[in-house]
């Protein structure tokens, strides 16, 4: 038995190829595209491939969003909502 090999599209990364890109797991890039975050990404039948510069596009944005967070107060809160008991 012959093991079958997807050949390339010029222009385009695998779904291996973005993961060691990006130095994910492949299985956190699968559930990244499930949650509609991370790189544009094209499926072509069962394949699914990602345009060269993608990622490239993606990585600025995450950053320039991150720029324009405020600092220090302000944010959102994070953790456990603390309740105040009443009485003794």
């Amino acid at each position: 038995m012959t093991k079958m090999t997807t050949p390339n599209l010029p222009g385009y990364y695998s779904e291996r190829e973005q993961a060691a890109r990006l130095g994910l797991a492949l299985s956190s890039l699968r559930r990244w595209r499930r949650l509609k975050f991370g790189p544009t990404s094209v499926r072509i039948g069962r394949r699914v491939l990602y345009p060269h510069g993608a990622d490239e596009k993606w990585l600025a944005a995450q950053q320039a969003a991150t720029e324009r967070k405020p600092n220090g107060s302000g944010g959102r809160r994070r953790g456990r909502v603390r309740r105040v008991g009443f009485g003794g």
